[in-house]
């Protein structure tokens, strides 16, 4: 449990340390710019819970990669850095889970860009 908690705490520190190295400053004050929640349409609703719930069924691994990226922010060199794993391996992690969650929207999958012809 202990080495559980630890290399939750390392990460964190990690996140902290490549997030303190933006421009930005940290502001207490409310953002005015924040949708409301309460004031989104069913339809809006319904979007949200199916990417909460298509997220929620991926991988560990994959999920983790897809918080840090989409939700944190984070580029993929920073998440590799951030869960101490090569860049690669963020990458063949990211690109399946947006593949999943796309599928699960509904959404079309991209075809190749140069789909190969017999000869």
């Amino acid at each position: 449990m202990f080495s559980i908690v630890h290399s939750v705490w390392l990460n964190e520190l990690r996140a902290r340390q490549i997030r303190s190295h933006g421009n930005m400053q940290w502001s207490e004050k409310p953002v005015e710019t924040v949708a409301d929640a309460r004031g989104c349409s069913p339809e809006t609703h319904t979007l949200h819970q199916q990417i909460i719930s298509s997220v929620e069924r991926l991988p560990d691994a994959q999920r983790s990669v897809m918080l840090l990226v989409a939700v944190e922010g984070l580029s993929s060199r920073e998440a590799a850095t951030v869960l101490d794993v090569p860049i690669d391996t963020v990458m063949s992690r990211l690109v399946p889970a947006r593949l999943t969650i796309g599928e699960s929207l509904g959404m079309p999958t991209a075809e190749p860009a140069h789909p190969r012809t017999s000869p």
